[in-house]
């Protein structure tokens, strides 16, 4: 059954996720897990194809929709493969429309396209995306899917560092620097009260994070360069409208 399968698809990402990385059998398990969601997506299309009533179909088009993102989490994550991740997530917001949990998914999204974009030395790509995005949603809601975002950052981070991965660790602080950028340029720009009140959080985020990647950058002129980049936005937390920003909030 559709769920069964998409269970079996689950069951062998996790599998995967805790093989080493030389163990003989993740080639295996990856064609697998392939092979399993070509088969969840194809018994999705027949459920909303013969679904009784909007619920069976709502469900169907969930599971599709989370078929994808695990597809593509692989892709990114243990295959090393950025345009095909970027691929796998083509047209995902049209797509996630209306599912229940719809920012949290896509604040998934965003993590692997930020993630992509980066590896693929993209970021201004990254950038339109992500602030296109932000500014189709209400509120704030814009806000709370990088708050969602930097949070899953900052839990992938934690899991490298456990794991002594030097170069994934280097690149998730790299890319939660760029993002906290992203989130400071949102909110400076929006006309949005609850959005605007924020940017001071925002800037000592960005500070933050901008200093502890330059402490990992391994290129000396590059880490002298962003030491003092992280040095000038600290500085400017000091200026009196930022301290007035701070107060207010």
């Amino acid at each position: 059954t559709l769920f069964a399968k998409f269970g079996e698809m689950v069951a062998l990402r996790a599998m995967l996720g805790e093989m080493k990385p030389d163990a003989p059998d993740r080639a295996q398990t990856m064609a697998e897990i392939q092979s399993a969601a070509d088969e969840v997506n194809k018994l999705a299309a027949d459920a909303q194809a013969n679904a009784k009533d909007e619920k069976e179909k709502l469900q169907a088009r969930s599971l599709q929709v989370k078929t994808a993102l695990l597809a593509a989490d692989v892709s990114w994550r243990e295959q090393k493969d950025p345009q095909r991740t970027l691929k796998l997530l083509e047209g995902f917001e049209d797509r996630v429309k209306g599912l229940p949990g719809e920012s949290e998914l896509l604040s998934e999204v965003l993590f692997l396209r930020v993630q992509s974009y980066a590896a693929a030395g993209q970021t201004n790509e990254a950038t339109q995306t992500l602030l296109k995005l932000l500014e189709s949603r209400p509120g704030g809601q814009g806000a709370q899917i990088i708050y969602v975002l930097l949070e899953k950052l900052n839990q992938d981070l934690e899991k490298a560092q456990a794991a002594g991965n030097s170069d994934l660790i280097r690149t998730l602080t790299n890319n939660r620097a760029v993002l906290s950028g992203f989130l400071v340029d949102y909110a400076e720009k929006s006309d949005k009260p609850e959005v605007k009140k924020q940017v001071y959080v925002y800037r000592r985020f960005a500070a933050s994070t901008k200093y502890e990647a330059a402490q990992l950058e391994p290129n000396e002129a590059k880490r002298k360069e962003q030491l003092q980049q992280a040095l000038a936005a600290f500085k400017a937390l000091l200026e009196p409208e930022n301290v007035a920003q701070y107060k207010a909030s």
